[in-house]
């Protein structure tokens, strides 16, 4: 199951907008599904409104009937990873994902980014370089 128009996304969160489309336009954006966002002012658009969201949504862009819903870590200033829930869209409506979902992974992201920060140091002992 292809993931990689949402992936890209999620962990563009900080990423300058000319620093984006350079990579936008280099990979392309091959259409998935009917839903798969490829224009590239669209694309823009979601990735700002990812930025003050929080997080990234999947509304069946990678595969028909697949949803999801992603938070970048980001302790000390630098994306290390995301949380994410991967479900069927018949089980995750945009309700769930938007009210219930998106608040608990908001949660964990942010105790996981407090975690590391305080109890381990700073982020390069985990991801040097």
């Amino acid at each position: 199951m292809p993931t990689r128009p949402r992936a890209g996304r999620r962990s563009s969160h900080n990423c300058p907008a000319r620093r984006c489309g350079r990579s936008s336009n280099r990979s392309g954006s091959p259409r998935a599904t009917d839903h798969t966002i490829t224009d590239e002012d669209e694309l823009f658009a979601e990735l700002e409104t990812v930025r003050e969201q929080g997080y990234a949504l999947n509304r069946e862009e990678s595969t028909d009937g697949v949803v999801a819903i992603a938070v970048p870590l980001v302790p000390d200033e630098t994306v290390i990873g995301a949380c994410s829930v991967t479900g069927p869209r018949h089980r995750m409506t945009d309700e769930r994902l938007e009210d219930e979902i998106a608040d608990l992974l908001l949660s964990v992201s942010n105790e996981l980014e407090l975690n590391i920060t305080h109890s381990h140091g700073p982020v390069g002992k985990f991801c040097p370089g």
